[in-house]
C-alpha cells in the first residue's frame, strides 16, 4: 500500500550513510576541471557565502573524491559550465 511522505523524511534522514555533503545558500564562482582518463572531469568547486556574523564573503573550495553533483536548475546548470573553469593546464 502507498504511503505519503515528504521528500526530506524519506531522502534525508539516513543521509550520513550516502557520505554526501549538501551546501546550500552558496554562490558558486567557477569549477575545477582537469584532464581525466574519459576526457575532462569537474574534480573541484570554488563557493562562496556570506557570512552572517561579520558582514563579509567567506570563500570555500571543495575537493570532489569521486563525483560532483549540478544541480542549479534548467538556467544555472548551463550558466556554471560556462563560468570560466580553473584548468589543470593553464
Amino acid at each position: 500500500m502507498w504511503q505519503n511522505q515528504c521528500t526530506d523524511e524519506t531522502y534525508f534522514d539516513n543521509i550520513s550513510q550516502w557520505h554526501l555533503t549538501i551546501f546550500t545558500e552558496v554562490i558558486v564562482t567557477s569549477l575545477e576541471i582537469k584532464s581525466g582518463t574519459s576526457g575532462l572531469q569537474a574534480t573541484g568547486v570554488f563557493l562562496e557565502r556570506d557570512s552572517q556574523s561579520h558582514g563579509s564573503t567567506d570563500r570555500y573550495y571543495v575537493r570532489a573524491r569521486r563525483e560532483i553533483i549540478l544541480c542549479a536548475g534548467a538556467i544555472g546548470s548551463p550558466q556554471l559550465l560556462m563560468l570560466r573553469c580553473e584548468t589543470a593546464n593553464s
